[in-house]
């Protein structure tokens, strides 16, 4: 399989490397190129390289390819992830372009942030007549995920007549984030063990623990100035990359917080629900953040 995907990848190489070659001067090829496209870079097919007036463009995010080529290059297949395979998180990358000019263009993206970690700590087994000679263990499990969404919409202008582009411009984003950390706990709740051994977190005034914890309806708002380069790796075909810094305003939203205990009084398991308010303790702030991203780009 790897041998397989090294092919293609090669293939894809050596196809960019031969459009690459096929450029020619605009003089050569003045037939059978429109008087309007004369100064800019075309192929040896006529086809002009650089982005025009009234183009649109796609842009779809690079990492998951660019991790995806890091798991193909290691020692082993195990390492080689698959679509959306990686266990702690993905990331999805989509922006679209209107070409005003060709120096200058609309844009707009949407970003999906998800991660999700997993951590087992083992504890002792509740057991009547545990054996201290041959201990038994279980596993608490915590589970921590968080998922951003981001839009952003703004101006960019570009520089340079050859293969290489400099771009730069600002934008404004939306982002709404959200987090929550699950429990699962190897040792039940019961009317012999009210309050089991646990490796997470530690027992409240009533005997409860924690088994879930939110914050949700969190959002941000911000403005972005960013730089970046894309090459033309073929004609109406680009590899960009670009660095940001965004000032901006962040709210945390209200945290909730559930429990579990033993209620004796009807001889079962029972919830406590608890809501924090936050922006009470002052979580409202000013935020900078520098963010970067590399991405494919197809003009049309």
């Amino acid at each position: 399989m790897k041998r397989i995907t090294l092919f293609i990848i090669s293939a894809m190489f050596l196809i960019g490397l031969h459009a690459q070659d096929d450029v020619m001067t605009p003089q050569s090829n003045q037939t059978t190129v429109s008087q309007s496209k004369v100064e800019g870079l075309v192929s040896k097919k006529g086809i002009y390289i650089l982005p025009e007036r009234g183009e649109f463009c796609l842009g779809i995010d690079a990492d998951p390819f660019l991790n995806y080529l890091g798991g193909i290059f290691s020692d082993t297949d195990a390492d080689v992830p698959g679509i959306n395979a990686v266990s702690d998180g993905y990331k999805i990358g989509i922006s679209g372009k209107y070409m005003k000019t060709s120096n200058t263009a609309y844009r707009a993206s949407f970003y999906i942030n998800a991660r999700s970690e997993n951590d087992f700590r083992p504890v002792r087994k509740s057991l009547l007549t545990p054996d201290e000679l041959d201990p038994q263990y279980v596993d608490d499990k915590e589970q921590n995920t968080e998922t951003s969404f981001q839009v952003a919409v703004g101006l960019e202008k570009r520089r340079g007549n050859s293969r290489i582009q400099g771009i730069y411009g600002v934008e404004l984003l939306v982002e709404f984030f959200s987090e929550k950390t699950e429990y699962d706990y190897g040792n039940s709740i019961t009317n012999q063990f009210n309050t089991p051994d646990i490796a997470y977190n530690a027992y409240g005034t009533y005997g409860e623990r924690l088994i879930k914890t939110t914050n949700d309806n969190s959002y941000g708002v911000g403005i972005k100035g960013f730089v970046g380069v894309e090459y033309f790796i073929a004609p109406k075909m680009s590899i960009g990359g670009e660095v940001g810094y965004v000032v901006g305003y962040a709210k945390e939203g209200d945290r909730t917080n559930v429990y579990e205990y033993w209620n004796s009084a009807q001889q079962t398991v029972s919830n406590i629900v608890r809501h924090q308010n936050t922006v009470k303790d002052g979580e409202v702030g000013i935020t900078t953040d520098v963010t970067g991203n590399i991405s494919l780009f197809f003009y049309f």
